[in-house]
């Protein structure tokens, strides 16, 4: 009976209430037989006490062997049963807040989530307005929204948008950690009741709670849930009081902050005395606690309705012990170390607090958990949409942001069908026959003088998630998702391994990987140095041991089928295994088809096989005997971009999205491979035999190790007798009659394990149905199919494309894809780089049909050397340039030319070790680094021109005709990235004679490389004394580039749709030119940067690219545009006339007088820290006065009291070069304005212009300002 107790408890409350549904209800049924050993149960062949206790366990009905109907979500609801959705709230039209440019913290997930609740608001019936400046995102188009604000998501801003379009609701739990501040800020001022705007979903009381670490630690004590010892402080002293009480070490938290910023641990009162400065420049209260770090972590998503059903939809395990942010922490879902005991009581946990604060929605809660014993700590509550939500949605299949939406909009979780499987409701909770892993990407080593340790706060740019049916599988899958350098689970170099093992990097996992690889560490060692589970590093351990024993095999035709499929099966790629036997991966990929070896595709099921999933979330893995899906619709692949990262981010979701889109329009199916972050042969159970009603999943890993809460067991009412009749049934056909109740209540894992074992031997004496279930799980012929493996996207969501692979965009993983589904061709011009990279391969080696744009013309594109001797051919202008064999030759040739040059190699992504050399010393320094990045392919020295200006052009073409054009120009001097520039459209300072010209030069790069799809060109235009201006080319990229979704939005034109039809020859509209359409507004896309999260690296801007995001804003001209771009800067503060501007850097500087005399009128007080600045803007601009203030370089503590002293508020640091040491008077003062949430201002063009946009705007005027529009007044219409 215990067994049966706990198998109750496990079941969600909706499931219990089939056993008095009506008998009326209609759905599928299954057949039961009796088995004769049962019958002999019956007969009297056994005691009647054994006879007792099987009536009493299985409550056997006397029908029990008659058709039986299993459950089904409509007809459960025409039933009557239920009747919550009569409580609706009542809104016509809701107000989603966004959550802006994508952070460190705070990126796509949020995209995605947004898109849900818009989705969920248009099947309602429900009209919304959408505030968000991030232009690049999918929400941020009329096909989800009805109307569009692109402006700053502040109090300010969104008061005058509810004035405007007068919304009864608004949503605050899809916007991020953004949206929460601004709901609870708004909030405090009274606005919402002021304009009767009700707050759907969670109440902003709760949001205040769970922020509010003061009233969270209390709330939690009410229900006896242990928190960490922690004191709230808001000020220095008031730490380090709070620190002695609770003891060191300590741990620093924020309030209202995002992803651990402005967190960190302190060992002593040095330590916190600094951290605490920082912290509290970002948040008005901290939390001093103790530190537990080296304790487990562990998530739980929780998901409760107004009615209080209320159910944990996933649960996910960090790889990295407590210490690392989460976002920064290796993550497995499900939990894969913690015993049953412990698994439910962290639910049963977070379900009592989501309960008591009262979430309505969504609710993250995270844990410590003692790695010995069951004391645990709840961390924090993030009562909203989080990073992990967006994970969790895809890990489990369970539509965690659309079902928060419709539960704010009233309904309940028993009344919502799920809308992935269309067979159940959406009270129930997931069960996984799979692993996931998420791994963090950073790119830290793109930032100078940065701190590469990772800890409470976090620095990763984006995540991946990878599906396997072990844990080795899904591990090395997320290795190479991460980098497509790496093969798999390897090592690197490091100068002291213990010091990196101990003290978390970036590159923690590699040092794991060198201990173990090549220093011969003991698992035992390398856990006492990490404090990371063993049962993770024993898993590590057995892909070390399978990497040597193909070593020992050292040739491919000593591979064997049987080592190929265990490798395979651990998740090594050919390349991987062919490393380990001096082979190559067309070599070992041959031989392992020529043994039948493939992948199977499987579906993301959300059931585990409970009931036959209807979703298009598919994965491939080498763990399995048969496929979910067929493979008849020959559909095109769409490549995605993969993992966020500086340079490919959401716009290249918008854009594989888009084209999907426009391919399912066009009649053709699509399948999307992308990485997601979040699956063995002998984890899924497809028995004909079991009824649908119940579901066991074996460990994905193994069958021994006791996970009992990975079953997820279900019972739904007479169901239950259907389960227990198949479980004694098993038992008995193997002599085990005479079992003994209580051992096996006792031992139930090993006992359903035993039973699907006997249960499954039985499938070839049923073949007849075992084929008809299989039929009805396939009945959905998918077919387009896109690659991805990122969890925050949108193109990773289930109903873009007819199918949608979780996987590796690799050639092999690509190819594996392309063979299974036939598929018709390959598109890899709408994700970023990473599918060009392939192309070649996919074509050549593949046999692929790649769509649009031959790949030997791409790689002629990407390859510099070739690319300038075509610009040469043509007669299209370039900087001087010549290919580097030597660094003689680099040294003659910038000696001719004059210094700056720029050093560039082939295949780079944002300017990966592109750099601006200036001197003869700097050539034979940085030479060297930029050569390492791609070593197979040439590098090319570049002529570097001062002063120049930078335009942008994004184009369509087809058979190497220009269909249409976009010419945006950058506000920025050439030399600054165009990621990170400032980018104006349609240009305000280009007259229509070098547009034309630009035109005339894509007209003419078109038909050169035969160009069918989309392309990006950046040119320089280099000002001649006397004469026309030179337009030199110095990049071509035959892709889609990051500014495509706001080059269509902004001409109201989609860029992807045209190049779509291109690729696929139909409909391809005529060639027409948007450049000479007058329109009466300007919108200018500005750079969103992380500098707060990148500790200590020099916020500078150059041909590294540096910015996570952007945002776009529209105005009537440049001015008003840019006004509210800037503004849109995540926690940009406009300083108020009256308040402290420090300025410093070049003492020559133009800009900088140019600034004072825009803003002295307003009556800012000037500060400098040295008597050159002082005196250049006292003599150049009238009237204007500075004080020179002290200025400690060393001491943050000091400086930050010399801001406050002088209420420095703004800082505008416009220096000609980057910082060369870390006492540097311009780094201290860009960095430390970073730190203390300053505005900073340190390029000289957009200083200028926001310096001008401060002298036309301010003092602000009564009444709801011009740029105040939306989107659609804009352009006149909804055409996107």
């Amino acid at each position: 009976m215990a067994l049966c107790g706990r198998l109750a408890r496990r079941a969600p409350a909706f499931t219990r209430q089939f056993t008095s549904a009506t008998p009326s209800i209609t759905s599928r049924t299954f057949t039961s037989r009796a088995s004769k050993p049962l019958l002999s149960l019956r007969s009297g062949h056994e005691s009647q006490a054994s006879y007792r206790q099987l009536r009493a366990f299985s409550k056997l009905p006397p029908n029990w062997n008659q058709t039986q109907e299993a459950p089904n979500a409509k007809a459960y609801l025409n039933s009557g049963a239920i009747a919550g959705a009569r409580d609706l709230v009542d809104v016509k039209k809701v107000l989603v807040i966004g959550s802006g440019g994508l952070s460190i913290g705070q990126a796509g997930e949020f995209d995605y989530s947004g898109s849900q609740a818009l989705k969920a608001l248009k099947e309602a019936g429900v009209r919304s307005v959408l505030i968000n400046p991030n232009i690049a995102t999918i929400q941020t188009s009329h096909v989800l929204a009805d109307e569009i604000y692109y402006l700053p998501v502040t109090p300010e801003y969104v008061e005058y948008v509810i004035q405007k379009e007068k919304p009864d609701g608004i949503f605050l739990s899809f916007g991020g950690q953004t949206a929460l501040n601004l709901g609870v800020n708004m909030n405090k001022k009274g606005l919402f009741e002021k304009y009767g705007v009700k707050v759907l979903g969670t109440p902003i009381k709760v949001l205040e709670t769970s922020e509010d670490r003061d009233l969270f630690a209390r709330a939690l004590e009410e229900i006896n849930i242990p928190i960490a010892k922690s004191i709230a402080v808001s000020s220095i002293d008031e730490a380090l009081d709070a620190a002695e009480k609770v003891g060191y070490p300590i741990i620093v938290r924020a309030a209202y902050a995002l992803g651990g910023l402005g967190s960190g641990f302190a060992n002593n009162a040095e330590e916190l005395r600094d951290l605490s400065a920082r912290s509290l420049t970002l948040s008005p209260q901290i939390l001093v606690e103790k530190s537990l770090k080296g304790w487990k972590e562990a998530e739980y998503e929780v998901v409760r309705d107004a009615s209080d059903n209320c159910i944990t939809v996933c649960n996910m395990e960090n790889f990295d012990p407590l210490g690392v942010h989460t976002g920064d922490s290796i993550v497995v879902s499900p939990s894969q170390t913690f015993s049953d005991e412990e698994y439910h009581m962290l639910r049963s946990a977070s379900i009592k607090i989501v309960r008591h604060l009262g979430v309505v929605g969504e609710c993250n809660v995270q844990y410590c958990l003692q790695p010995d014993g069951l004391d645990y700590r709840v961390i924090e509550v993030n009562a909203r949409l989080s990073r992990s939500s967006a994970l969790a949605s895809k890990a489990t299949g369970y539509p965690l942001a659309y079902t928060a939406a419709k539960i704010g909009l009233g309904h309940t979780l028993p009344e919502l069908p799920n809308a992935v499987t269309k067979t159940t409701t959406a009270n129930f909770e997931p069960s996984l026959d799979y692993v996931v892993t998420k791994m963090p990407r950073w790119d830290l080593s793109k930032f100078q003088n940065v701190k590469r340790d990772i800890g409470s706060s976090m620095k990763s740019v984006g995540e991946v998630m990878a599906i396997g049916r072990t844990f080795e599988e899904s591990f090395q899958k997320a290795c190479r998702q991460v980098d497509p350098k790496f093969l798999g689970f390897q090592g690197d170099k490091f100068d002291d391994l213990d010091d990196t093992l101990r003290n978390p990097t970036d590159r923690r996992w590699l040092a794991v990987g060198q201990a173990m690889y090549h220093e011969g560490y003991s698992v035992d060692k390398v856990h006492d140095l990490t404090k990371i589970d063993k049962w993770f590093l024993y898993k590590l351990e057995n892909i070390v041991d399978c990497t040597r024993e193909l070593e020992q095999i050292g040739s491919l035709f000593g591979l064997k089928k049987e080592v190929i499929l265990k490798a395979k099966k651990m998740g090594f790629s050919d390349k991987q295994i062919a490393k380990a036997v001096n082979s190559t991966e067309d070599e070992v990929r041959a031989r392992r088809k020529s043994f039948g070896i493939r992948p199977w595709v499987k579906k993301i099921d959300t059931l585990a096989a409970e009931f036959p999933a209807d979703t298009n979330y598919l994965y491939t893995t080498y763990n399995a005997s048969s496929h979910d899906v067929t493979f008849d619709d020959h559909g095109i692949l769409v490549l995605g971009s993969g993992v966020y990262r500086i340079g490919s981010s959401v716009e290249f979701d918008w854009c594989a999205v888009n084209a999907t889109m426009s391919l399912n329009k066009l009649g053709k199916k699509t399948v999307m491979i992308n990485l997601e972050v979040l699956k063995g042969s002998r984890a899924r159970l497809d028995a004909p035999y079991l009824p649908s009603g119940w579901k066991m999943m074996r460990q994905p890993f193994g069958w021994t190790r006791h996970v009992s809460h990975i079953y997820h067991l279900t019972l739904c009412g007479q169901l239950a007798s259907q389960f227990s009749a198949i479980l004694i049934e098993a038992i008995h056909n193997d002599g085990n009659s005479n079992w003994n109740f209580k051992q096996m209540a006792k031992n139930y894992d090993e006992y359903l394990g035993n039973a699907v074992d006997r249960v499954a031997k039985s499938r070839a004496n049923n073949a007849g149905r075992d084929a008809k279930y299989q039929a009805s799980r396939i009945e959905e012929a998918l077919a387009a199919k896109t690659f991805h493996y990122n969890p925050e996207t949108y193109s990773t969501d289930f109903d873009v494309a007819d199918k949608l692979y979780f996987e590796e965009l690799s050639y092999e993983r690509v190819m594996d894809i392309y063979e299974l589904e036939t598929a018709s061709g390959v598109v890899v011009s709408v994700g970023g780089q990473l599918p060009q990279n392939i192309a070649l391969k996919l074509q050549e080696s593949g046999k692929a049909k790649v769509l649009g744009t031959d790949p030997h013309d791409i790689d002629k594109a990407e390859d510099r050397h070739k690319f300038s001797s075509i610009l040469d051919s043509i007669g299209v202008d370039q900087p001087a340039w010549k290919e580097l064999t030597s660094y003689e030759d680099a040294q003659k040739f910038a000696d001719t030319a004059g210094y700056p040059v720029l050093v560039r190699p082939s295949y780079v992504l944002s300017g990966a070790a592109m750099t601006v050399i200036r001197s003869e010393a700097e050539l034979k320094e940085k030479l060297l680094a930029a050569s390492e990045v791609s070593p197979d392919y040439p590098v090319v020295i570049t002529k570097f021109i001062d002063g120049a200006e930078e335009i942008d052009c994004d184009a369509v073409a087809s058979n190497g005709s220009l269909l249409i054009h976009a010419v945006s120009e950058h506000i920025e001097a050439a030399g600054v990235h165009s990621g990170d520039a400032t980018l104006v459209l349609p240009p305000v300072h280009l007259d229509d004679s070098i547009k034309d010209r630009v035109k005339v030069i894509a007209e003419k790069v078109a038909k050169a490389w035969n160009i069918t799809g989309p392309f990006n060109m950046q040119i320089i235009k280099e000002h001649v004394e006397g004469a026309e201006p030179n337009l030199k080319v110095i990049e071509c990229n035959l892709r889609a580039s990051r500014s495509f979704p706001f080059v269509s939005k902004v001409l109201g034109t989609n860029f992807i749709d045209v190049a779509t039809k291109a690729l696929v020859g139909r409909e391809v509209p005529e060639p027409v030119d948007l450049m000479k359409i007058d329109r009466d507004y300007v919108a200018t896309k500005v750079p969103q940067f992380s500098w707060t999260r990148l500790a200590g690296a020099d916020p500078y801007l150059g041909v590294e690219m540096s910015s996570t995001g952007e945002m776009a804003c529209f105005g009537k001209d440049l001015v008003e545009a840019y006004w509210t771009s800037a503004q849109s800067a995540m926690n940009f503060r406009l300083p108020i006339p009256g308040e402290g501007l420090l300025f410093g850097g070049e003492t020559t500087s133009e800009a900088l007088v140019q600034i004072a005399k825009y803003i002295h009128p307003l009556g800012y007080k000037f500060f400098a820290v040295n008597n050159e600045i002082k005196a250049l803007l006292e003599n150049s601009t009238e009237g204007v006065s500075v004080e020179v203030i002290e200025f400690p370089k060393t001491d943050k503590r000091a400086l930050r009291e010399v801001f406050e002293k002088h209420d420095i508020r703004g800082v505008f640091n416009l220096a000609k070069y980057r910082a060369s040491s870390l006492v540097d008077e311009d780094y201290v003062m860009r960095r430390n304005a970073v730190d203390f949430g300053v505005p900073l201002f340190m390029e000289p063009k957009t200083a200028v212009l926001f310096a001008q946009c401060m002298s036309e705007k301010l003092p602000k005027k009564e009444g709801i300002p011009a740029e105040v529009r939306p989107w659609s007044d804009f352009i006149g219409g909804r055409p996107l």
